[in-house]
């Protein structure tokens, strides 16, 4: 037997060489995925909530943080005096989509994408963050609520920030025309019948597809099922986000309906079967969403398709510029329950079926 003698020079090299391989493999020895980068959180932070509110902009994200902000052990940013309240727009670590392109264009821009290995993992990062956010949240409610669309492409990110045990993510998902159709309303885009923005959309989806199965806790919430036919499918959605969140029934808002024969649902479809009967009234976000003093929110119910009439009026879906974007997307779009050729048409999104609220939802442990 030979015995082997260590000099200190080795001994410094195989040190280095595991340090090297722990972070190569996310910061983490044993692999668990519960497990934070940057350990436990500190006492301010470990005994609350971090709900994240995600999704394509336009897509009910604004809605669904006033709706949950009605809860009382519920607190969202509220008139911090940046666009739409969006905690991006108040931290200083990393770069908002405003400055990557804007709301139609940032998921084309790498430095939009942040993991679970990103370099901004620091604790004084983690501090820099939730202080910028804590100033515009009642810290004596246990669910903090923040909202930023074009954080479904960093999920992991936020995941490991705040630690796996501590954070939900909420994700909002809406046709990609119906999403964009702010954009092409004023700028229809006829020469290619809004391909840019039917892939934009499908990067930053197809993104955190790929980033879902990571994550611990999530949801899906489909924008067609949430406002889709009735105030009674409304409020079934609320109660199941209060079970997914683990809080007893406290959000109290008033749903107002209103109706058209405009939509019609897959009988297989995550909003039920049968025809829905949808406004086309055009009284822009204010329909979509909600109106009224926004601590006191009143969410229109039956208004989901009001883009579609648009849609059809300003483009022709016979051109060459329409029938390539058929050829090109419709059936990664299909994937998500959605389709182009039928802009009416809205079934179960199978590439998120695994994350769809239940409206039997349980308690996300």
């Amino acid at each position: 037997m030979f015995a082997v003698r260590w000099s200190t020079a080795s001994m410094l090299v195989l040190v280095l060489v595991v340090v090297l391989s722990l972070a190569s493999a996310g910061g983490r020895a044993t692999g668990d995925a519960g497990e934070s980068t940057l350990g436990p959180l500190p006492r301010d932070m470990q005994n609350h909530t971090f709900v994240f509110i995600v999704g394509a902009h336009h897509s009910g994200t604004t809605l669904l943080d006033l709706v949950l902000c009605q809860h009382p052990n519920m607190t969202c940013l509220m008139d911090t005096g940046v666009s739409e309240n969006e905690g991006q727009h108040l931290q200083h670590v990393y770069t908002a989509d405003n400055k990557l392109g804007g709301v139609f264009r940032y998921g084309f821009s790498p430095q939009s994408y942040l993991n679970d290995t990103s370099p901004l993992l620091t604790l004084s990062n983690r501090r820099s963050i939730f202080d910028a956010w804590a100033a515009f949240w009642n810290m004596s409610r246990p669910v903090l609520i923040e909202k930023s669309p074009s954080h479904m492409v960093k999920m992991k990110f936020f995941q490991a920030m705040f630690t796996p045990q501590r954070t939900v993510f909420l994700f909002m998902l809406r046709h990609p025309l119906g999403a964009t159709h702010y954009s092409y309303v004023r700028h229809p885009p006829h020469a290619d019948c809004g391909a840019r923005l039917v892939e934009h959309w499908l990067v930053i989806h197809d993104q955190a597809v790929r980033d879902l199965p990571a994550i611990q806790r999530a949801a899906v919430v489909q924008f067609e099922a949430f406002l889709g036919s009735s105030d009674a499918e409304a409020r079934g959605h609320v109660a199941a986000l209060e079970r997914t969140l683990g809080l007893q029934h406290g959000i109290k808002v008033q749903f107002d309906v209103r109706y058209s024969t405009n939509t019609n649902t897959n009988t297989n479809g995550g909003g039920g079967s049968g025809r829905w009967r949808q406004s086309l009234s055009r009284f822009g976000r204010r329909l979509t969403e909600y109106h009224g003093n926004k601590h006191h929110v009143r969410v229109m119910v039956g208004t989901a398709m009001a883009w579609v009439r648009d849609w059809q009026r300003l483009m022709d879906m016979k051109s060459p510029a329409c029938q390539r974007l058929l050829e090109t997307y419709e059936e990664r779009v299909n994937a998500y329950g959605y389709s182009l050729a039928d802009p009416t048409r809205v079934a179960t999104p199978h590439a998120m079926r695994k994350y769809l609220l239940s409206l039997e939802a349980a308690h996300l442990t």
